[in-house]
């Protein structure tokens, strides 16, 4: 048999100019929470899938006995205050030694290091977003004990996203940075 031919003009037109690809996207920044120390949850204000901003609580652990430490620390700072104050006055009338002073000043000094001990302590107790961003799932509840190796929550930064997908050959050329796509 004759082979079919068909014959047709010479034009230019556009052939399969849509592509349409299946890809991933992931936020550019993404974080995921952990406590830098262990205690039971006392206080959740977020809701899962929120907007955070840097700095908002996440959640509170329990601090009762942190407060306590640093009130007990600020007394320390007051007392050791006052007493170095005191010997200083008693140096100036030649009461005291200097030594005597000194060694109240350096009490002094080791109480206000003490008092920032505590609040960094209390500080900690307090866990914040560290970015701004949309929150994820919450992995814990009011009432869990939570250590440092227990995962919050994630926080997924999506103002830049990340896409990938692959697409035929025969459109790679038309590819480049930037190109805006639906």
């Amino acid at each position: 048999r004759e082979a079919l031919v068909v014959v047709a003009p010479v034009g230019e037109g556009v052939v399969n100019d849509r592509l349409t690809a299946i890809g991933t996207g992931q936020a550019v920044q993404s974080v995921s929470v952990r406590t830098l120390v262990s205690g039971q949850i006392v206080d959740i204000p977020v809701r899962p899938g929120g907007k955070v901003q840097r700095g908002d609580v996440l959640i509170q652990l329990d601090a009762a006995q942190e407060e306590l430490a640093v009130e007990r620390a600020k007394l320390a700072v007051k007392d050791a205050k006052a007493r170095s104050d005191r010997l200083d006055s008693l140096v100036a009338s030649r009461a005291v030694s200097s030594v005597e002073a000194d060694q109240a000043r350096n009490v002094l000094d080791a109480a206000q290091v003490a008092l920032r001990v505590a609040q960094l302590d209390l500080s900690r107790r307090t866990v914040t977003a560290p970015i701004t961003g949309s929150l994820g799932i919450l992995a814990v509840n009011t009432g869990d004990y939570v250590t440092s190796q227990s995962e919050i929550a994630s926080i997924d930064d999506r103002s830049q996203i990340l896409i990938e997908f692959y697409v035929p050959e025969r459109f790679a050329s038309g590819m480049e940075i930037g190109k805006q796509v639906t």
